[in-house]
């Protein structure tokens, strides 16, 4: 069951990054990047038992922005186009689009919609991918702060087979970071993870060090075990940590715990979300987005 769930629950973590080419006196745009967001089905649609994902998009505009249309396309992990439904926010229904465009409103306003399922998953009826924004305003340093045109958010839903919502998680944008820390405990009923995305044009590495605060022997200060994971350029992956780290061993009643954080250090800055995962009784979970720690 925990590998089920942990499969499913990849598809949750929520990411975003922002990017821009900065040049005097030249004319840019802005994109913003949101991996890892899941829709779809897991199972027959509307039967009992299956779980459905939805993915709520909004975009809030600065008043020189406002009212200007974002471009938005869709791609899977692997970079090819991902075709979508899209339920907008004023109630029209778009179908098999694998590009669109959000019209962004007025200023102290937002808008959005809804992903409702993949239309191109093939025999997978979830999917995750990436969920790129591009910004409708130009700007150059002479004039404005590129950072000040529109906003995206991105909340991840999970529901049942009757459409009631079980979990959901949303995380706010995030730029690009290259060393950063995140929070971490897992036990027998609690997991730790992250979902990162590489937005450079190289591959990049990462090291992850799990650090145990309360751990029975050795200094806490010393890495109780490291990881070396390379993402290709444009890539994203998601991983829980109590299987990313080799040699974790349970305790005497054979369940994993640790209590501590896992330092990653980038030698490109990488976009990146947390996730924890609660574990219920009746072999359910629920999950919650959790803060990154930057470093220096």
């Amino acid at each position: 069951m925990r590998k089920l769930v942990t499969n499913y629950l990849l598809l949750f973590a929520v990411m975003f990054t922002a990017a821009a080419d900065v040049s005097a006196q030249t004319t840019n745009t802005r994109q913003l990047v949101a991996p890892q967001f899941a829709v779809g089905w897991v199972g027959t649609p509307g039967k009992v038992g299956s779980n459905q994902y939805m993915s709520d998009f909004q975009a809030m505009a600065n008043s020189f922005a406002a009212g200007k249309p974002v471009p938005i396309s869709f791609q899977k992990s692997d970079g090819s186009p991902m075709v979508v439904d899209i339920l907008w926010s004023n109630g029209t229904r778009e179908t098999n689009v694998s590009k669109s465009q959000l019209l962004s409103p007025k200023a102290k306003t937002s808008g959005g919609g809804t992903l409702m399922a993949c239309t191109s998953c093939g025999s997978s009826a979830q999917q995750s991918g990436v969920i790129l924004f591009q910004s409708p305003f130009t700007w150059d340093t002479t004039g404005y702060d590129y950072n000040d045109d529109i906003g995206i958010a991105v909340t991840y839903r999970l529901l049942d087979w009757q459409g009631n919502e079980l979990s959901s998680a949303g995380v706010d944008i995030k730029p690009p970071i290259s060393k950063f820390s995140v929070p971490t405990i897992i036990t027998s009923k609690i997991d730790t993870g992250f979902a990162v995305f590489n937005p450079n044009s190289t591959t990049v590495g990462l090291i992850l060090n799990l650090f145990d605060t309360y751990r029975a022997s050795g200094d806490p200060a010393t890495p109780l075990a490291s990881v070396l994971v390379a993402l290709k350029a444009n890539q994203q992956v998601a991983l829980f940590f109590s299987s990313t780290f080799p040699g974790l061993k349970p305790d005497a009643k054979g369940n994993l715990t640790t209590d501590g954080h896992v330092e990653v250090t980038a030698d490109q800055a990488v976009s990146v979300t947390a996730l924890k995962c609660f574990f219920t009784a009746n072999g359910g979970f629920v999950f919650a987005g959790i803060p990154i720690i930057p470093l220096r």
